[in-house]
């Protein structure tokens, strides 16, 4: 008898000890809102990071994948740059959740989505935090998040000057890098080319895990320099099926390929989980 109790204790252990290193991983959900980008990132200690939301249009796709991810609190919504496929959703999900803090680049815009993402804020009691200079900090107890531009761009806004011009917008982008389990996370807004350069005469990005690619696989973004750099073990391009703009771009993944990147695309594969842990990445998901 003792010897049976024995058994069920060690394999009690052992099915703990396990499920506590499945459950000690960084999760990064692409979620598909069509011709536009949203992520979510739920850390180990389960912090949560929701980057955009999509058009308008799409944000219950962002809710919905909220929702089944368990998410009742968002830590941290950052929106990268104001153009609508990017803010448009933000303020259906600011109306849905709990929000800690809300990140947002300097300057103001004047179209609808803006001013209802900027009502939401001041519905919820935030006043969201410009990044106009350097930020780095821990978000729980493995996690760092370094904000790479548009601290450092060569284009700089006031914060109170209205942008009207669609590429100063894309290049106001927030960037940032999230470093967990050993891994390097890069997510880039819509920066072009120029950025991609002014960030790289900054910072020491090589070895990238992800790289969530910019403007939606763009060829005015993802530089061979930038590429080669990061050498990016999985690229993300967030674009909507047969889009008019063509995205991605075939100098994209050409660039992507040549660097032995694993592409993965919502237009593709829709809704993509990646996990990152200390021993590597994978899914559970098959995709293309």
């Amino acid at each position: 008898m003792k010897k049976i109790l024995k058994y069920i204790i060690i394999i009690a252990i052992l099915i703990f000890t396990t499920s506590c290193s499945k459950d000690r991983a960084l999760e990064v959900h692409v979620i598909d809102v069509d011709q536009g980008d949203s992520t979510l990132i739920i850390t180990p200690d389960k912090k949560s990071i929701l980057i955009d939301a999509g058009e308008d249009i799409y944000a219950r796709n962002v809710i919905r994948e909220l929702k089944i991810s368990g998410i009742n609190q968002i830590d941290i919504v950052v929106a990268t740059h104001f153009d609508k496929d990017h803010i448009g959703g933000l303020d259906k999900v600011l109306n849905n959740f709990k929000i800690s803090n809300i990140f947002v680049p300097p300057g103001v815009v004047s179209h609808q989505d803006y001013y209802e993402f900027i009502d939401s804020c001041k519905n919820k009691g935030i006043k969201p935090s410009v990044i106009s200079n350097f930020v780095s900090f821990k978000l729980g107890t493995e996690t760092t998040i370094d904000f790479l531009s548009p601290i450092y761009s060569d284009t700089k806004y006031e914060i109170e000057s209205e942008m009207t011009d669609s590429e100063e917008i894309n290049k106001n982008s927030i960037v940032f890098s999230l470093r967990c389990l050993g891994h390097k996370l890069i997510f880039t807004g819509d920066i072009d080319s120029e950025v991609e350069d002014s960030i790289l005469n900054l910072y020491n990005l090589e070895n990238t895990s992800f790289l969530k690619v910019a403007h939606h696989g763009s060829k005015s973004s993802t530089s061979e320099n930038f590429i080669k750099e990061l050498t990016p073990k999985i690229s993300s391009i967030s674009c909507g099926y047969g889009n008019r703009y063509g995205h991605p771009h075939k100098e994209t993944l050409n660039t992507l390929n040549k660097y032995k990147s694993r592409i993965y695309r919502t237009d593709i594969n829709g809704n993509m989980t990646f996990y990152f842990t200390d021993k590597g990445i994978y899914s559970k998901e098959k995709y293309e």
